[in-house]
């Protein structure tokens, strides 16, 4: 690539009379480029070109060049396509609920007459060990032959894995009849029957750094 190559490139097709075309830019990505250096400042700190998020947080990061009349553009991991709940507000990037799937590389291409620079930025999720914060069930006091969920409430990073178990009052542990999984972190009962259903409900999480778990009694 050099700059004769600059421009813009254009594919076109045509059936039976109709067409359609689309383009795209070429621009040169010069280290010591004329456009001057591309800077962040953002509402997270960026140290050594990183900035690490908590899980489901929000990040605002504003491209800044020492030119003006310029144009600028992000990329992810090197794409013009950014991930869900990834938004351009002008010149900055809003990262509007951070999770794993927005984890990689965001980059501020800045151009004008066919030349750019580039700065990068590399976001990812705080690592955080499986921790249950509650157990919950809804009803609090179930009415035999009503409906009943028992729900997990989490946090960590990467996503826990959620393990239930059930111990009746005799100490035996198993899943009793008539419970289903609607989401990994809820057990759902159409009928509570409380010769079946009434003893220590536990919620088990584990990611790699490490494991937690909670109990109710019902």
């Amino acid at each position: 690539m050099t700059r004769s190559e600059i421009g813009t490139y254009t594919c076109g097709i045509a059936k039976d009379g109709v067409t359609a075309n689309a383009s795209v830019m070429v621009s040169v990505i010069e280290g010591n480029s004329p456009m001057g250096a591309v800077t962040f400042d953002a509402n997270r700190p960026i140290t050594n070109g990183k900035m690490v998020l908590v899980l489901h947080d929000s990040a605002l990061i504003d491209c800044h060049s020492q030119r003006n009349d310029v144009t600028f553009t992000w990329q992810f991991n090197g794409s013009s396509t950014l991930p869900q709940n990834v938004k351009v507000m002008g010149v900055a990037l809003h990262i509007e609920f951070m999770e794993g799937t927005k984890e990689g590389i965001y980059t501020c291409i800045v151009s004008k007459n066919g030349l750019a620079t580039s700065a990068s930025v590399t976001v990812s999720v705080k690592e955080e060990k499986a921790r249950v914060t509650q157990v919950t069930a809804s009803p609090t006091h179930p009415g035999a032959n009503h409906p009943l969920d028992v729900v997990c409430h989490l946090k960590g990073y990467p996503q826990p894995i959620i393990i239930w178990s059930f111990r009746d009052p005799m100490g035996q542990t198993y899943m009793p009849p008539g419970s289903s999984n609607l989401t990994p972190d809820r057990v759902h009962l159409d009928r509570f029957q409380p010769s079946l259903h009434s003893g220590t409900w536990t919620c088990m999480a584990r990611n790699s750094l490490g494991v937690d778990q909670m109990s109710i009694n019902i």
